[in-house]
């Protein structure tokens, strides 16, 4: 994930999912692990991205699911 804000965020991929659909996210940091369901708000498909543009989606986050610290060292 890149360019996170509190609603929504940036996710390079190369085959993205149609807009409106929803997707259920796993991140991970160094401390915690956290699942949150999103909607696709926009895509840049592979054949769209340049260096200014990469292929990705725009996702609106609508559910954070869980928050918990990981026990993975």
């Amino acid at each position: 994930m890149e360019d996170i804000s509190l609603g929504g965020a940036f996710i390079r991929c190369e085959k993205p999912p149609r807009p409106n659909e929803k997707v259920l996210l796993n991140y991970r940091d160094h401390s915690k692990k956290m699942q949150v369901i999103a909607q696709v708000a926009w895509t840049n498909h592979e054949s769209e991205g340049s260096r200014d543009k990469p292929a990705g989606i725009g996702v609106k986050f609508l559910q954070f699911l869980n928050n918990q610290r990981s026990t993975e060292r």
